[in-house]
């Protein structure tokens, strides 16, 4: 009785959680990703805030490009790859800083410390200073080139745990929360116009011999763009910064957050689920397996238990099949007998001498000569 209400209790549990789980997983489906206004996400930037940013990696990473690093930050084969930023004021230097690389990836960075230095450690963020510290005088035709920065960078895709609807941006963060790839991708830092014009652009064939120092201004990949473009106002104002727009980059809408909540409990609650479900049906399918071979069992038991019996009958019972067979010949021979009754009667009736002799039809044929020969006699 206890184990019952046990079991009910737990079947309403299992129905409860799995309501739940279904209404969030419509609430996850159905949630609209507007993209935000590249405006207020680089406001935001400028007041210290730390944003994500979604490239698209064959627009940056273009697979014309056989440079070395291109083909390492093509390799793992995702479309997309996420990037943060933060910029922020050293009041001790009095510079200002842009933080750019992949952010903090806490799973990477305990995998890192595990392994220890067989492994690249995860670093989140390369610190640019946006003022040229080393005051170089660079003319209108002349841009400063840096050496090759290289970070892990966060990938993913548009599929997986994402909907057609859902913005790439999101889609592309969502899938990297459930995956966690990444993949070690080259840039280089740029100034033009005498330091004012700050720039992150992806490494690229045209710099590729080169380890930094001053280029001239048109030796550039034009067929390419800076993944952010930040023009310096002075000590007195903040930078302003600049982006790619669509579909080249994109930042997540105002409800990931939401959509990454709801995911967090998705996808543990649905792979616990899961494994309960395949247990289960491992159970079933067990007792399926039992109950095949009990009910094979059983047949062959009915098989050997009706042959038995036929045994037993056909031992037992013969003397009686016997008296059975005299019983019908007997009855047959009564039936003849009756049959030369009820025809004797007939003939009597009709006058005629002649008795109907059931037996005597099959002693010999009747010779038509002889019974005309017999006519003529009569007649004379």
């Amino acid at each position: 009785m206890i184990f019952r209400r046990v079991l009910i209790r737990f079947l309403k549990l299992l129905i409860y959680i799995a309501l739940i789980w279904i209404s969030f997983g419509v609430l996850y489906l159905t949630l609209p990703s507007p993209v935000p206004n590249d405006d207020n996400v680089t406001a935001s930037l400028q007041k210290g805030k730390t944003i994500a940013r979604v490239f698209d990696v064959s627009t940056f990473f273009p697979y014309t490009d056989i440079t070395p690093s291109v083909k390492e930050a093509r390799y793992s084969g995702r479309r997309s790859f996420i990037m943060e930023f933060k910029y922020f004021r050293d009041s001790q230097r009095g510079h200002n800083v842009l933080a750019f690389g992949g952010g903090h990836d806490t799973l990477a960075e305990i995998w890192s410390v595990i392994d220890g230095p067989i492994t690249n450690p995860w670093v989140p963020y390369y610190n640019l200073t946006l003022e040229d510290t080393e005051k170089q005088s660079l003319s209108k035709n002349e841009a400063w080139i840096s050496a090759p920065i290289t970070l892990p960078i966060p990938v993913g895709d548009t599929d997986g745990v994402s909907v057609p609807w859902i913005a790439t941006a999101d889609a592309t963060m969502l899938y990297w929360w459930a995956n966690h790839e990444s993949a070690n991708m080259t840039f280089r830092v740029r100034r033009v116009e005498n330091g004012d014009m700050v720039e992150v652009w992806p490494d690229s064939f045209a710099w590729w011999e080169h380890q930094g120092g001053v280029l001239h201004v048109d030796k550039y990949p034009n067929t390419l763009k800076p993944l952010i473009s930040i023009r310096l106002h002075g000590s007195s104002m903040p930078p302003s910064f600049n982006f790619p727009s669509l579909p080249d980059s994109s930042s997540p809408s105002i409800l990931y957050p939401v959509r990454l909540s709801l995911l967090l409990f998705l996808l543990p609650v649905g792979a616990i689920g899961l494994l309960l479900f395949i247990a289960l049906s491992g159970v079933f399918h067990g007792l399926m397996q039992l109950a095949v071979v009990l009910l094979n069992l059983v047949a062959l038991g009915v098989v050997c238990a009706a042959g038995y019996g036929i045994w037993w009958w056909m031992r037992n019972e013969r003397p009686a099949l016997s008296m059975t067979l005299n019983d019908v010949r007997e009855g047959v021979d009564t039936a003849l007998a009756n049959a030369r009754a009820r025809g004797a009667a007939a003939q009597e009736q009709a006058g005629d001498a002649v008795v109907f002799d059931v037996e005597a039809q099959h002693e010999a044929p009747i010779d038509p000569k002889a019974e005309v020969n017999s006519t003529l006699v009569k007649e004379s």
